[in-house]
């Protein structure tokens, strides 16, 4: 990463690994994207007191697309507030305000690296679906624009995806973006 080590960019179907403490997302990019540190990253923390933001931003230049990704454990209420807090707050930035006011689709990933994805309340999963769907120029399902991304070592032949809940990744498969 570069610009005070919180940007990176990548190229058409370049691979890279997204990690924030225990968690990891692997993700491919495909088209030419730009991947961006957000958390203790592009915002400081320190400068905000009581703000919560997700861990990364990835934005497909050619496609106009807005990957907001948080790397959690199992806390996925708090996972999903901070989205879409830092959606709010980049809402408001001068600089990074293009990946939210410019993008024809906005999606947010949880990443859990361990079990299953926890059932989490409906209220807040779909308190942020709303919102990414207002802003999105692309219309989606409401229920489409949040993903529940689980982390393994190996995919079973059997595995099927279940909607856009849980998506299943890997090293040999992972999230396109």
């Amino acid at each position: 990463m570069s610009k005070e080590n919180y940007e990176r960019g990548l190229q058409e179907n370049e691979r890279y690994t997204l990690r924030e403490n225990k968690a990891v997302l692997y993700i491919k990019a495909k088209d030419k994207s730009i991947v961006i540190k957000l958390d203790d990253g592009v915002i400081i923390k320190k400068e905000l007191i009581n703000q919560k933001f997700c861990d990364y931003l990835v934005y497909n230049l050619v496609d106009r697309l807005s990957h907001f990704i948080e790397l959690k454990g199992s806390d996925i209420i708090y996972a999903l507030k901070q989205i879409l807090e830092t959606i709010t707050f980049l809402e408001n930035d001068k600089i990074h305000c293009k990946y939210v006011k410019d993008a024809e689709l906005i999606k947010g990933y949880i990443v859990s690296s361990t079990g299953n994805v926890p059932k989490i309340d409906y209220t807040h999963r779909k308190r942020l679906n709303k919102k990414l769907h207002n802003l999105s120029k692309v219309k989606l399902n409401l229920d489409e624009y949040v993903v529940f991304v689980r982390c393994v070592s190996k995919i079973s032949k059997n595995y099927k995806e279940k909607g856009n809940y849980i998506v299943l990744n890997s090293n040999d498969f992972p999230l396109i973006v």
